[in-house]
């Protein structure tokens, strides 16, 4: 049973609906805003052949993205509601995984909106200007991360090596010992591919304008850095945290966690301010 007089059941009760309320509700109505923004600078007085196609492909899968969105904050909201009266653990099962289930469920849109992302891009290629342009520069991932980025991540492996070390030699009760290395250097490899992969940059070369694609390639590769920031700091936060025996307030770090992780990730998307209207055709 729960104590909802514990004071970190209530932070994490207060976590959680947060997380819910970001994920499926608010992120979701900013997104479905930015890409009705930048679909309204094509009416279809100056491109009639968009309204056949890519255009209101979007706008219709961006009303079922919502819709799935909110689904997800209300099957949220109501798992949540019921843990909260029946005073039990999320799921009737465990509050950690509780937690992932219900940022898994809020992925389920996002995943939907990767596609609906797609047609964007595509939008983007067959309404630009032939006019294709070349950059000669090229560019290295030490153009993109600041040496201040760096800095913070060697010094976040450095204090989680010392952290799991101490921890070696005073562990506690469910301490993984070297396991947790293994985390690190799959949290390490994922990032690394992926910055790679945003150097490259297929996706962007759809996008009308040198200038654009280094926004554009910029912007993903500094989200995707404060997000591996981010990760290895909250590695070490809660391993101090189950160390000292303050599992609960763990669970609330790891809620907000998930709540930093998504918005980061949102980001990534193309925003409407982003993007320079097109001149009328007519």
């Amino acid at each position: 049973m729960m104590n909802l007089s514990d004071p970190a059941i209530v932070w994490f009760y207060i976590a959680v609906a947060l997380q819910i309320s970001v994920t499926t509700v608010i992120i979701p109505l900013k997104i479905k805003s930015q890409f009705g923004k930048y679909l309204s600078f094509y009416t279809e007085e100056d491109h009639p052949a968009l309204y056949t196609s890519s255009s209101k492909v979007i706008d219709y899968a961006l009303r079922f993205y919502l819709l799935m969105s909110i689904s997800m904050a209300g099957a949220s909201f109501y798992f949540l509601y019921s843990s909260f009266t029946n005073k039990q653990e999320l799921f009737n099962w465990d509050n950690q995984s509780g937690i992932m289930v219900l940022f898994l469920m809020s992925l389920l849109p996002l995943f939907f909106l990767i596609f609906v992302n797609k047609r964007y891009f595509k939008l983007l290629k067959d309404h630009a200007s032939k006019k294709r342009t070349a950059s000669l520069t090229i560019r290295r991932w030490q153009d993109f991360i600041p040496k201040f980025s760096i800095a913070l991540l060697i010094l976040g492996h450095i204090l989680f090596v010392a952290v799991n070390q101490y921890f070696q030699l005073h562990p506690f009760d469910g301490f993984a010992g070297y396991v947790n290395y293994l985390g690190v250097i799959f949290l390490d490899t994922v990032n690394v591919v992926a910055i790679s992969l945003i150097i490259k940059g297929k996706n962007l070369s759809q996008v009308k304008g040198e200038d654009k694609k280094r926004i554009f390639q910029a912007r993903a590769i500094k989200i995707n850095v404060t997000i591996w920031i981010v990760a290895i700091y909250y590695l070490v936060i809660a391993l101090l945290l189950a160390g000292a025996e303050l599992r609960d307030y763990a669970l609330v770090i790891q809620s907000l966690y998930f709540v930093l992780i998504y918005v980061m990730v949102n980001k990534l998307f193309v925003s409407s301010s982003d993007i320079t209207p097109p001149h009328s055709t007519a």
